[in-house]
């Protein structure tokens, strides 16, 4: 891949400064073509340019502007000798910028020293030709913009509309960075009000890069018309009391062409320049218009079946809204072309398309439905219109809108339009009123009309009251913060997203349907129309359709080719011949398995009944069988002491007392006893946290009188997880035994109770640095009665032994059983 390098003049040069001299005059690399003269505020020629280019301009300044902007001087080049506040610096004559049908490719190369968020002022000039004169001599500037947008704007003098507008890459191999040189360009084709005869392109330098980075298109209504004003390069040349050279380039510019043509996206910096300049003049002959159909959405959602021009497009049965969107392709050579479509079955007549960013008033019923709509279009640029918005003036507008019947929402939309539609529009002073042009200020049916209720309103992120920001993307919609007030805006340099604010509110019930209403509002913009158009059906009924869509150059020629769509609504169910009989059969099909549900539905309950009356039974029984074995056999203790202690007490207390003493103790088991029964049939505590607390408190009442240590591992923070009655009464036994296994024949000194939940399971352990005993020795009843009781609630005890290394019982259960309330068995 050869680097690039730079331009050499070709035949359609009108214009190439290389820059590399130390010091001004500029020389035009055009033989006889103008010079630039003169450098001011700091502008510095001879710095270090791009590898291979030798040196360039260098117009930022470290300078800080006042408050007022406006009296700010930044560094320039000019191709006068001298600023003036006259036409002392204006370009004299000849000093073409277009070829002889109106195209024209202006580019240079640039290096940023700072973002633009971070512009001293809120422009930064590429290449200009304005004048200190308010209309006659300002033509157009070529300018980065602070919001990180490139423009190409034709000013009031040169009579022409709209231009191009373009967000500059983020992200991705074109990303805009400081310290980086990038080649920027703006086309025009020469095909006034023709759909993308506007290009931007943004192209970092590069060695592997084949042709430029297109970034955005737009329109110009007309061809620049040739008037002559003060040309410069890095700053505007505007210098009047009040106002001063304010919009310097934030770092350095080189290499800058202007040509006759608008050049293609291979015809620049990065591949042969003479075999591209006759691709040039190949396209330059092509004409021809094309149609094409691009989006359809059906009720506001993109529609995602697959679909062909010769194939029906099959839509669910109902009314739906409708809305297509198309473009046509022309062929440079082309001129300015009218779209046109119809709905065939639906309407008789040909439509044309509203394009440009949208003010939509919408009437909506109590179910949200649209009833009707209205569509006010913007586009090109607003009078008042002077680059930004807070240096535009906002004009007044009033449209009518008929109330229609069975209304009783308004819903206002400020849409940007179609997604390759950029551009900046604010609007404030949004009101709708009775159609009595004295009607008070009161009368007003929208509040909030100024926009400046909300919070943090001074920033562009802020949201007015009941006001939503939509579309693909959202950023686009900017709350304005004017030195007027707050507004609403919508700055769009994306060619492939869309943004709009909405709001609705209710109507007032002084409205009624057949009114006349005024919607009010002041406006400003710099609108470049997308070339998408969208046709809108709010409500098309069951049938067949043939959507069409033509169009014709203004000189009668007809589209090389028409896109036809054609589309099947089927009718709902209950208007088709054959729902009758298939409702009927369906009925009786539906009462029979109704009639067969119930049935078994019935046989399912009395299952369940049978299942946990089986289950109450099994619960009693326990409960029955501890109260016997555990309960009765204290209480029988109890009595028979006591007896003991009523025939000693005379004879001898002090037996009597010792006997009194063992009753104590025997009530103290039995209520301990009992609480443990209580616990294990309460259903608060089927939890595996109220099991870790019981266990610790069965711990601390163990070895409360004992020499031996003792260690709880219980996590502060267990599984909300249920367990059953069942399961938690029998760990609860099993634990017990193990803790009195201990405290009765380990002869340990510390002993230590672990809890453990994994994935799939719940484990207790319970462990001593005791006597220990062979496992092959003979058990006792505890240790056989510790795994039967697991083995009754599905679970596992393993226990461990050798002889003075202590002992280990690890029970473990499945957590699809722990949740269970079931208690299959009890060991004996």
């Amino acid at each position: 891949m050869i680097a690039p390098s730079p331009y050499v003049v070709d035949p359609h040069t009108l214009h190439l400064w290389h820059l590399d001299e130390a010091h001004t005059p500029a020389a035009n690399a055009m033989h006889g073509a103008k010079q630039l003269l003169s450098l001011h505020n700091g502008a510095l020629m001879g710095v270090s340019g791009a590898q291979g280019f030798g040196t360039c301009l260098k117009t930022s300044t470290t300078a800080v502007p006042p408050s007022n902007i406006a009296l700010f001087h930044g560094g320039i080049l000019l191709a006068a000798p001298r600023l003036a506040s006259s036409g002392a610096d204006n370009v004299t004559p000849p000093f073409p910028y277009f070829g002889e049908n109106g195209a024209f490719t202006m580019e240079a190369l640039v290096k940023l020293d700072v973002l633009p968020e971070n512009m001293l002022s809120h422009a930064g000039m590429i290449l200009s030709m304005d004048d200190d004169d308010v209309d006659i001599r300002r033509i157009f500037h070529f300018r980065l913009e602070k919001s990180g947008h490139i423009t190409f704007s034709p000013l009031p003098g040169s009579r022409s509309r709209g231009g191009g507008y373009a967000r500059i890459p983020s992200t991705g191999p074109h990303a805009i960075a400081t310290g980086v040189w990038f080649h920027v360009a703006v086309t025009y084709d020469g095909n006034a009000g023709s759909a993308d005869n506007i290009r931007l392109y943004w192209t970092r330098l590069d060695s592997q890069v084949k042709e430029a980075n297109l970034i955005g298109s737009g329109i110009l209504s007309a061809n620049l018309n040739g008037d002559l004003g003060d040309f410069a390069i890095g700053n505007e040349a505007r210098q009047f009391r009040g106002n001063g050279e304010s919009e310097p380039f934030p770092g350095c510019i080189d290499e800058v062409r202007i040509s006759s043509i608008a050049r293609q996206p291979t015809d620049f910096l990065f591949s042969n320049p003479v075999a591209n300049s006759e691709r040039n003049e190949d396209i330059a002959k092509q004409a021809g218009v094309t149609t094409l159909i691009e989006t359809i959405r059906v009720n506001g959602a993109p529609f995602a079946e697959a679909w062909k021009a010769d194939e029906i497009l099959e839509l669910p049965p109902g009314q739906h809204r409708l809305d297509i969107g198309f473009r046509h392709l022309t062929g440079p050579a082309s001129g300015p072309v009218k779209v046109m479509y119809q709905l065939a079955g639906a309407e008789e007549g040909w439509q044309t398309t509203a394009r440009g960013m949208l003010v939509i008033c919408q009437f909506l019923n109590e179910q949200g439905g649209i009833v009707s709509q209205a569509v006010f279009p913007n586009s090109g640029t607003s009078q008042g219109w002077e680059g930004t918005i807070n240096d535009s003036t906002l004009l007044p507008r009033r449209e009518p809108l008929v109330v229609p019947h069975g209304a009783s929402q308004i819903r206002i939309r400020i849409s940007s339009g179609s997604e390759d539609t950029t551009g900046t529009f604010v609007i404030d002073d949004l009101s709708i009123h009775p159609a009595d042009v004295n009607a008070a200020a009161e009368a007003s049916l929208w509040d909030n009309s100024e926009f400046d209720l909300g919070d943090h309103l001074e920033r562009p992120t802020a949201t007015p009251t009941g006001w939503a920001r939509g579309g693909s993307d959202p950023s686009i919609c900017r709350v304005a913060a004017t030195s007027r007030a707050p507004s609403l805006s919508l700055v769009d340099g994306e060619s492939e997203s869309g943004g709009d604010w909405t709001r609705s509110v209710p109507l007032h019930p002084s409205v009624k349907g057949g009114d006349t209403l005024i919607m009010s509002w002041a406006e400003a913009y710099n609108i470049i129309e997308g070339r998408q158009h969208v046709a809108s059906y709010l409500t098309v009924p069951p049938g067949d359709y043939v959507f069409r869509v033509t169009a014709i150059t203004l000189n009668g020629t007809k589209a090389a080719s028409s896109s036809l769509l054609n589309i099947h609504i089927p009718q709902p169910l209950l208007q088709r011949k054959w729902f009758g009989p298939t409702l009927a059969a369906g009925t009786v099909t539906l009462l029979a398995s109704i009639v067969l549900m119930a049935i078994r539905q019935r046989n399912r309950s009395k299952v369940e009944r049978l299942r946990l009356q089986t289950e109450l039974e099994r619960d009693r029984t326990r409960i029955a069988r501890d109260m016997h074995d555990d309960l009765g056999t204290v209480a029988t203790a109890i009595t028979m002491t006591a007896s003991l202690a009523s025939r000693n007490l005379k004879d001898n207390p002090a037996k009597a007392a010792e006997h009194l003493k063992t009753v104590r103790g025997s009530a103290r088991r039995l209520v301990t006893a009992m609480d443990a029964l209580v616990w294990a049939v309460d259903p608060a505590n089927d939890t595996l946290d109220e099991l870790g607390i019981h266990l610790t408190r069965m711990v601390e009442e163990v070895f409360m009188h004992s020499e031996i240590r003792h260690r709880l591992r219980i996590p502060s923070t267990l599984p909300c997880t249920h367990l059953g009655s069942g399961v938690r009464h029998q760990l609860a036994l099993a634990v017990k035994e193990a803790l009195h296994n201990i405290l009765q024949h380990s002869g340990a000194t510390e002993a230590v109770l672990a809890l453990e939940t994994h994935k799939h399971l719940l484990s207790i352990e319970v462990r001593d640095n005791g006597c220990g005993f062979h496992q092959t020795s003979p058990r006792g009843n505890g240790l056989n009665n510790m795994e039967k009781r697991l083995q009754s609630i599905g679970g596992t005890c393993l226990i461990e032994s050798r002889p003075g290394e202590g002992t280990s019982v690890r029970f473990d259960i499945p957590w699809s059983l722990a949740s269970q309330q079931r208690n299959e068995k009890h060991p004996e």
